[in-house]
C-alpha cells in the first residue's frame, strides 16, 4: 500500500496544524481535497527544544560557580 506525506493545515483529529504525518493513499487524497492537509514531498527539519542559544567565542568563561560562598551568607538552623 503506497503512503502520501501530508501536513495539516489546520486541526484535525489529533494533529495540529504544520504537522507532517504519512498516511494511506486514500486517506491523503481526502484530507488534502477537503483543504485540510497538502502533500509535502519530504518532512521538515525538526529543530531540537532544548537547544540553548550559540555563544560569543569571544565571551572569557565564566568558573562553573561564579557565586562566592562565604561563612556569614549561609543560614544555620
Amino acid at each position: 500500500m503506497n503512503t502520501i506525506l501530508i501536513q495539516f493545515l489546520r486541526p484535525w483529529s489529533v494533529y495540529t496544524a504544520g504537522d507532517c504525518v504519512a498516511f494511506d493513499e486514500t486517506r491523503a487524497r481526502s484530507l488534502i481535497d477537503s483543504g485540510i492537509a497538502q502533500r509535502r514531498l519530504s518532512a521538515p527539519p525538526e529543530e531540537p527544544k532544548d537547544k540553548l542559544p550559540a555563544k560569543d567565542p569571544k565571551e572569557p568563561k565564566k568558573p562553573a560557580d561564579s557565586k562566592s560562598k562565604s561563612p556569614t551568607s549561609e543560614t544555620t538552623p
